[in-house]
This record gives C-alpha cells, sequence and structure tokens, in this order.
C-alpha cells in the first residue's frame, strides 16, 4: 500500500494509482471469504472487507484476516447498496 491519500474535489487520479490509493482505501464487499480470496491472493496490512455471508466487516492484520470487534453488523437494507461494487 502506497500510504495514505486526501483526495482534493477536481484533482486527477491517474490510472496507475488506483490500487495504490483508491482500492486500498475502500471497504471491498464479497459473497464470501472464498469470494475474497480469489480477488485478494495477497491482501495488504489493513485491508478491510466486508462478508455477505457472515455480515460482518473484517481487515487484515498482514498475516491473517481478522473480525472488526466488536462486530459491525450492516443492515440487511443496505445491502443492495454495497453490492453495486461487488
Amino acid at each position: 500500500m502506497a500510504g495514505w491519500f486526501d483526495f482534493v474535489n477536481g484533482q486527477t487520479l491517474p490510472a496507475s494509482r488506483v490500487q495504490d490509493y483508491l482500492m486500498d482505501q475502500t471497504v471491498m464487499v464479497f459473497a464470501d471469504s472464498t469470494a475474497r480470496g480469489t480477488a485478494l491472493p495477497v491482501p495488504t496490512a489493513g485491508m478491510v472487507t466486508y462478508l455477505v455471508d457472515t455480515g460482518n466487516l473484517w481487515f487484515y492484520t498482514g498475516s491473517t484476516w481478522s473480525l472488526v470487534s466488536p462486530p459491525v453488523v450492516i443492515p440487511d437494507t443496505l445491502s443492495p447498496i454495497l453490492l453495486i461494487g461487488a
């Protein structure tokens, strides 16, 4: 991960920086841990994901995925919104 980037309205984000600054600062949504493992074979420490099957947020410690504690459960009413980017 390239570090934190504060986005400024109107500033151009080159495609080469999308992974470094945009993808690593989002909550990625996956159906389950298998889908997450396929999409992120080499995750970066600090990544956060939401798994639809568990309904919880998980973060990558640098060596393992850990449940955010206390669990943050996303209400079902928001699931269709989250799945747009899945």
